[in-house]
């Protein structure tokens, strides 16, 4: 995966975007308040959007309340990580497509033995028990233990 980001890029960034908020923040209410406060509600704005678990109602129980499911970013990360994984499989496919047939022909192969052996042993239960059967009466019979 090629999702390696410079620590020193990703802080610069994030500051970035803080700083953007509290000038954005600034203009809509003047110089009500400190750059202190402003600082501290934007870094709990980014906090809560990305970093806390989000509740949602538990549409499969009216009334049940609510469940908690994961960050923003925790979502979006499985998000961009499935894809990633699911491209990199199917990468890994085309690139061994020859061991793969392999593997699956020799699956298939022990696989449908084990299936036709599996039938005959269902086909012949029954025969089977008939004739076990017969032979304890013949044995019986030969004993004398049966009239």
């Amino acid at each position: 995966m090629t999702m390696q980001v410079d620590e020193n890029t990703a802080a610069q960034a994030e500051k970035t975007f803080q700083e953007k908020m509290k000038e954005r923040m600034r203009a809509a209410m003047g110089d009500l308040m400190p750059d202190e406060v402003l600082a501290g509600i934007v870094a709990k704005g980014i906090e809560e959007a990305f970093f806390k678990k989000q509740q949602r109602p538990d549409r499969r129980d009216w009334g049940s309340g609510a469940i908690d499911y994961p960050s923003w970013l925790v979502e979006h990360v499985q998000v961009v990580a499935r894809a990633e994984v699911e491209k990199q499989t199917k990468q890994w496919f085309v690139d061994n497509h020859e061991r793969v047939a392999e593997v699956v022909r020799d699956s298939l192969a022990g696989g449908i033995v084990a299936a036709v052996a599996r039938a005959a042993d269902n086909m012949f239960q029954g025969s089977f028990s008939t004739f076990a059967v017969s032979i304890s009466q013949q044995l019986a019979n030969i004993r004398g233990n049966n009239p």
